[in-house]
């Protein structure tokens, strides 16, 4: 397939290996994708759920809780991957879990502030792009992201472009194409059972 003509949106093409990963979901490019996301976005499904639960699910599943601070690719990190404060020796789990919350809460307001498209989401897709964000960082640094994440009808680039941020340091890791694949489901798939607990209702 030649990539520009039939994406002629993308700046640079996506990681063109990661179609081969067993962790990706399969038919990713699947021409129904962007109305598949504009039926979701209508479901009565969402009523009870929150981008910053859905996220939080995610990234508690993937981040592994550290009570002490440690080097975290380009920073320290404490808890579930939260930046370290100033004066942070050791904190418990009750913590890292309301600073993981207080992070992803700050991520949604910018995210929805900044981006149409992401505002107008359904929170299964917010919760996607946003455990997204906590996890490489914030999207803008990517020049393509927010250009997709500008306009509700650009939204399914955005989505197609998360299985790609699979490296670290530049190795592809497989924990991250796993997180990547959840992620997917979370935004394409609400009926897949295998991902149930995912979708849980905020109280």
């Amino acid at each position: 397939m030649d990539w520009q003509k039939a994406n002629p949106m993308f700046l640079q093409p996506p990681d063109a290996e990661y179609r081969q990963s067993d962790y990706v979901v399969p038919a990713l490019y699947d021409t129904g994708l962007k109305e598949k996301l504009q039926n979701l976005s209508a479901s009565s499904f969402f009523k009870n759920v929150t981008a910053v639960n859905q996220a939080g699910t995610i990234g508690k599943k993937y981040e592994v809780f550290s009570a002490v601070p440690y080097w975290d690719v380009n920073r320290y990190s404490i808890g579930y991957g939260t930046e370290v404060k100033k004066g942070d020796k050791k904190i418990t789990e009750q913590e890292a879990l309301k600073r993981m919350q207080d992070d992803l809460e700050a991520r949604h307001k910018r995210l929805s502030s900044q981006y149409a498209g992401y505002s107008a989401s359904n929170p299964n897709i917010q919760g996607a792009v946003l455990d997204l964000d906590y996890n490489v960082g914030d999207l803008s640094r990517f020049n393509y992201m927010p250009k997709f994440l500008a306009k509700p009808e650009t939204m399914q680039y955005a989505i197609q472009e998360i299985p790609t941020f699979r490296r670290a340091d530049g190795q592809i890791l497989r924990g991250l194409e796993k997180r990547r694949a959840d992620e997917m489901r979370l935004a394409v798939d609400p009926e897949d059972k295998e991902y149930l607990p995912v979708y849980r209702e905020s109280k």
